[in-house]
């Protein structure tokens, strides 16, 4: 299939106070904005916020995205804005990495790289080009017994191919330039999630792009993949269908007009 993994959603209840947070704080500039939604300048995934979110936060959080930035303030910044910090911040040549709660509790971790050097272990690829902020990794997070099967859903149905391994991860890419995505065990199971049936129930979802919507949903269909929303034409141009991973990640596949 052309799955092309290139979008991350994110839904909240509270869309202005979630809007000002990624626009004044993290400094992501809005391409376009309508009531309740925000598409923002990004690269490696194209972030969209969405408000109506009628999940927990972060504590029903599976997928935590990653940031990765140019601009060496960024963690003093955030700091300073009262923005709480999950562990440490780290330092390595070249970068400051750190993970931190957004609005309604919903972690982010952020790279920032701070010098001009080569890439370190802190970093999967090169600074941003032209100082756009970068979604270049996202890590999904997975009771222990799912991992294999997670892992088959997204090379062998999403087309994302293995880059590297251990017995508690696996980390797998689609696209030289593109972002990655990093499936990590959880041995106590407390990330496993209840099933949904509306992508708004969960903090986040991935979002793959196919040139054939049919095709594509057949190509799920063919696997059993629990379907929770069927082939829709939505009046902002676009024609999508929504799915489950097998840890009850919501995953939208689109196609645009």
């Amino acid at each position: 299939m052309d799955f092309k993994l290139n979008f991350l959603g994110v839904t909240v209840s509270d869309f202005d106070d979630s809007f000002r947070f990624y626009t004044e704080a993290l400094g992501i500039i809005a391409l376009d904005t309508k009531h309740d939604w925000a598409l923002f300048e990004t690269t490696g995934m194209t972030l969209e916020l969405f408000g109506g979110g009628r999940h927990k936060g972060g504590v029903s959080q599976t997928i935590i995205p990653r940031l990765h930035v140019a601009e060496e303030g960024l963690i003093e910044r955030l700091s300073q804005k009262g923005v709480q910090f999950e562990d440490e911040i780290r330092a390595a040549q070249g970068t400051m990495g750190a993970q931190f709660l957004a609005p309604e509790g919903l972690a982010w971790q952020v790279i920032v790289s701070t010098s001009s050097g080569p890439i370190t272990p802190l970093t999967a690829i090169p600074a941003p080009p032209e100082g756009k902020p970068q979604i270049d990794l996202v890590t999904l997070m997975t009771g222990y017994e799912q991992l294999a099967v997670l892992d088959s859903f997204y090379q062998d149905i999403m087309g994302l191919s293995l880059v590297n391994e251990r017995m508690d991860w696996r980390r797998l890419k689609q696209e030289p330039d593109g972002p990655e995505l990093l499936l990590v065990s959880d041995p106590a199971g407390r990330k496993k999630r209840s099933p949904i049936s509306n992508r708004r129930e969960a903090p986040h979802y991935l979002s793959f792009e196919t040139q054939d919507i049919k095709r594509a949903a057949n190509w799920l269909r063919r696997d059993d993949v629990p379907v929770i929303q069927d082939v829709t034409r939505h009046e902002w141009g676009g024609i999508d269908f929504q799915v489950l991973d097998p840890d009850n990640n919501p995953v939208q596949v689109v196609q645009y007009r």
